[in-house]
């Protein structure tokens, strides 16, 4: 009944100063009143308490549902991220793998080229022989000596150096084919991770 009384008291002194009453002085609530007033407080505090409750803890649920998602969202962008820099990386290893296959294709074309050369010289098509020079009498066969010495050592330079490059080519498709495994491994990773 006291909860009744205060409330009364309070409503009264509000209506005075905002509802522009007259300020009396405020007289106490019977019982029988007060009774009935005091319930409907109390049923309504509960009521507003139970609805502030639901209000918060839907409040609170919400935030950890998007908290979760942002966590999620973060991950899957990391792991896309990761897709990327690995097909980056994988087309890097594609385009090296293919300079060391031309390189290799041009060291082949240099040794097939060297060895035209010989070819041709050895059976007598190359077309610089003595008599290719001009050279008549008994220096011929000296010169002729001479001169396809001097081809078949620029021709194996010509080779000695081919095959150093076609060893750097080897070797620049072992490392491409070690970057390419690497690669298929991380992919595989990210993949299991996407």
């Amino acid at each position: 009944m006291e909860i009744a009384q205060r409330y009364h008291s309070i409503e009264e002194g509000l209506k005075t100063r905002f509802l522009d009453y007259s300020p009396t002085t405020v007289r106490p609530l019977n019982d029988a009143r007060a009774v009935d007033l005091g319930a409907t407080f109390i049923s309504e505090s509960i009521l507003f308490l139970v609805a502030a409750g639901t209000v918060l803890v839907e409040t609170q649920r919400n935030a950890r549902k998007t908290a979760a998602k942002a966590v999620e969202a973060e991950a899957r962008i990391v792991r896309l991220e990761e897709a990327v820099a690995a097909a980056a990386a994988e087309a890097e290893a594609r385009r090296a793998v293919e300079g060391a296959e031309r390189r290799v294709v041009e060291c082949v074309r240099g040794v097939v080229e060297g060895v035209r050369g010989v070819v041709d010289e050895a059976a007598g098509r190359g077309g610089g022989g003595a008599s290719g020079w001009g050279w008549s009498g008994g220096d011929n066969a000296l010169v002729t000596l001479r001169v396809k010495r001097a081809r078949v050592e620029a021709i194996r330079e010509q080779l000695e150096r081919a095959s150093a490059r076609l060893d750097e080519a080897e070797q620049g498709l072992d490392g491409a084919a070690e970057a390419r495994r690497e690669l298929a491994i991380g992919a595989n990773v990210v993949e299991s991770g996407v």
